[in-house]
């Protein structure tokens, strides 16, 4: 439904006539309704200004912020409009007609913009990530648009907009995506700011070896010196591109790991990499002098995250912990806190406990 049907949606009055016509009979008032959809000239909706709110306007606030706050106006004016029971006559009321025209047409630009500005429209490929993203990398590539994992807590699907039946077919790879980071690298050359790959798909997911998508990503990122890490449950997969890891000193190799039992793995994450390939990846890759990160989330089986520590520790250079979706209610999530910090003191190990589980833990 859109912003025109849904105010319309919300109007009892008749709607025999046009936009404000010069009747005497309250009997035949004009209504919202009809006043939506007929030809007139848009009032001002901000008398100071001189002018109207144009689609195009760009104020201080987002486009999100100016939509939330247009909506909420054009609500309580299309209530006032409607009241019968007013004190307000109703000439007074339908008066104000043009003004919710505006806003209607005000809230469809703005949706446009929301669509089309959500990004740097110079960049293609790299953004800079929003929300709890944010505390992995401060900027991120996705070539890849899809992943055959099938991780049961993968939240990918619904940021896609799509199922997970359809999410999980197949890894796609984005139109031009190679020509795009390329230009997007070159753009962004001598940037000390650390790029991830990807959110929306794994780097060494089962078909990469093939494709080589991931390793032509990597000898751009090295060509414009530019920063990078790779999150990934590829497990050996990786083991080919290696030799770009160990020769490049701003590259680190990033895994999720959140289990010490391979049972867990096969539920949660069916077509992943075996864990013991993602556990000799670790131990392999640190004695090659490569940074490593372990992902120690979503922490589903607070008991195997802490083995994972015990085992792992010695060759990881920083472990990243957050908790499991909001819909998992049976971890003690304060204990879970206090006893992985513990052990991270123990071993002397570094690390990152996400906002969300300081959060849940407090």
């Amino acid at each position: 439904m859109n912003y025109l049907e849904k105010l319309k949606a919300k109007i009892s009055l008749p709607q025999e006539l046009p936009l404000l016509p010069k009747v005497e009979n309250s009997k035949n008032k004009p209504t919202i309704a009809t006043a939506l959809t007929a030809k007139s000239t848009l009032g001002t909706l901000d008398s100071t200004r001189g002018t109207h709110f144009l689609p195009f306007d760009i104020p201080e606030k987002t486009f999100q912020q100016q939509h939330d706050d247009l909506w909420l106006q054009a609500e309580k004016l299309a209530d006032f409009i409607d009241d019968s029971k007013s004190d307000v006559h109703w000439k007074v009321r339908t008066a104000r007609v043009p003004e919710l025209q505006a806003m209607v047409k005000k809230l469809d630009g703005l949706e446009i913009l929301m669509k089309t500005k959500t990004k740097d429209k110079t960049m293609n490929i790299i953004y800079e990530p929003k929300g709890p993203a944010k505390e992995y990398a401060k900027l991120a590539a996705n070539i890849y648009k899809s992943c055959t994992h099938s991780c049961r807590y993968c939240y990918a699907a619904t940021h896609m907009r799509k199922t997970k039946e359809t999410f999980h077919s197949a890894n796609l790879v984005k139109k031009d995506a190679i020509s795009d980071l390329k230009k997007d690298a070159a753009k962004l050359r001598g940037d000390d700011r650390e790029i991830l790959f990807y959110f929306l798909g794994d780097p060494y997911n089962p078909d990469e070896p093939e494709l080589g998508i991931t390793r032509q990503a990597i000898e751009i990122m090295i060509e414009n010196d530019l920063r990078f890490t790779i999150l990934t449950k590829g497990g050996s997969r990786v083991r080919r591109d290696l030799d770009l890891f160990q020769g490049y000193r701003k590259s680190s190799i990033w895994q999720t790991i959140v289990f010490s039992k391979q049972e867990s793995a096969d539920y949660w994450e069916p077509n992943a990499a075996p864990l013991r390939e993602r556990f000799n990846l670790a131990k392999d890759a640190h004695d090659m002098g490569i940074r490593t990160w372990i992902s120690l989330e979503p922490g589903i089986d607070p008991d195997q995250a802490l083995e994972v520590v015990r085992q792992l520790h010695p060759y990881v250079d920083m472990w990243k912990v957050g908790p499991v979706t909001k819909q998992q209610t049976d971890v003690d999530w304060k204990q879970f806190k206090i006893d992985i910090e513990k052990l991270f003191k123990e071993v002397g190990a570094n690390y990152i406990l996400k906002q969300e589980l300081l959060v849940r833990a407090a």
